[in-house]
């Protein structure tokens, strides 16, 4: 049984040390959220960090001998009902955009971004051009109305 966990500020290194063991380059930083999955040890994290009034997804990690399991998307499930916020952004490497369209992410065009994710997207596009800029919109609950502005994106 894996248990999701939002960890507070002080047990940041616990996460950095997961990240660095699965040769992960980022670090879990004061002001991101970060949410790991865990069955005795650490098996999956990712942080969510604040931009103006968006949210950037970074570094979503599965234990490298775990893939392809479902703990992705266990842990990203298990955070679902603990967002508040009604968008979060992410911006995936090709290879694993079919993931995040299969947990409700959809692609988007560059030129639809807000400022503060497109400046992000085109300092992080120039180190990898084959990044995919993607959105997470938290599901409608019944009391909201239904004739909410559809979000400007491509389901795939």
């Amino acid at each position: 049984m894996f248990n999701v966990k939002q960890l507070m500020p002080a047990e940041y290194p616990l996460v950095n040390r997961f990240y660095k063991a699965q040769g992960y380059k980022g670090k879990a930083r004061g002001n991101e959220i970060v949410f790991t999955l865990q069955q005795r040890q650490i098996v999956a994290a990712l942080r969510i960090v604040p931009l103006a009034e968006q949210w950037l997804l970074r570094g979503v990690w599965v234990d490298s001998k775990l893939r392809r399991q479902g703990l992705g998307q266990a842990l990203l499930e298990g955070i679902t009902p603990l967002l508040t916020m009604s968008e979060y952004y992410c911006f995936a490497e090709q290879n694993v955009v079919p993931f995040y369209l299969k947990v409700g992410f959809i692609m988007l065009d560059s030129h639809t971004l807000p400022v503060p994710i497109l400046q992000r997207f085109k300092t992080y596009q120039q180190r990898n051009a084959q990044l995919r800029p993607l959105m997470w919109q938290r599901p409608s609950s019944p009391d909201e109305h239904l004739d909410q502005p559809e979000c400007q994106g491509n389901r795939i």
